[in-house]
């Protein structure tokens, strides 16, 4: 029986690219190599690129733990002395703002690898999509996916974003139980369907991290270019 891959489980620092910068970077910080070379200063930039990117999995891993946790099972959650809708609902705000973060990333890391030295703004896609090099080597199908992935999700980012709360009728019901209390079971069930949500975070999160794997084995090549170049200048 075929085992399947868990992306999730999976440190971006074990893929060649990764590991070869994180190899260097702690030459770096343990002063053994001259952290002023213009070698120094790319490998720093690819290794905090990778490290920003790396914690954005691990927040939204967090979150959806944290999520997980508001199961009406775990009675030491009353610990918390915070309302489980409440949680519920502050949580899953966060797990859809932080998601789309992970494309700005991807796009600072094409910006890094390939030393464009764009600044990070709202244009940085445009400008990243208009790059030769970048459309040679095929490097736009990483943020047509990345797109399409995120296009469900950016209009509920948006409206937390503009209205600064996740406006849905389950969280209502839960989030007033504290105040106009009804039948627990039916408040046990509404806790126990918005948590079952972690399920496909989970597989969703797994399927953005392969991509982001697949395209650091992809950079791999090209980082190795860029040094030789550093190095023969």
């Amino acid at each position: 029986m075929k085992m399947e891959i868990d992306y999730n489980e999976i440190s971006l620092f074990t893929t060649p690219l990764g590991e070869a910068v994180q190899q260097e970077k702690t030459q770096i910080i343990l002063g053994k190599v001259d952290s002023s070379t213009e070698r120094a200063q790319y490998i720093s930039k690819v290794n905090d690129s990778i490290s920003s990117i790396a914690q954005s999995f691990w927040d939204i891993d967090l979150t959806v733990k944290l999520i997980e946790f508001a199961n009406p099972k775990i009675k030491s959650f009353k610990m918390t002395r915070v309302d489980r809708g409440d949680y519920l609902k502050y949580h899953f705000e966060n797990y859809f703002f932080r998601l789309p973060k992970l494309k700005d990333q991807v796009l600072n890391l094409l910006n890094v690898i390939f030393q464009l030295g764009y600044s990070q703004s709202n244009g940085l896609e445009k400008k990243i999509r208009n790059t030769i090099v970048l459309q040679e080597k095929k490097m736009l199908y990483f943020l047509d996916y990345f797109n399409d992935t995120f296009s469900k999700i950016k209009p509920l980012r948006d409206t937390i974003a503009h209205r600064g709360d996740l406006s849905d009728q389950n969280f209502a019901m839960l989030t007033s139980y504290s105040i106009l209390k009804y039948d627990e079971d039916i408040y046990n069930s509404l806790l126990k369907s918005q948590i079952s949500y972690t399920y496909i975070f989970q597989k969703n999160q797994g399927i953005l991290k392969q991509a982001v794997i697949t395209l650091l084995l992809v950079l791999y090549d090209d980082y190795l270019e860029n040094l030789k170049t550093i190095d023969n200048q």
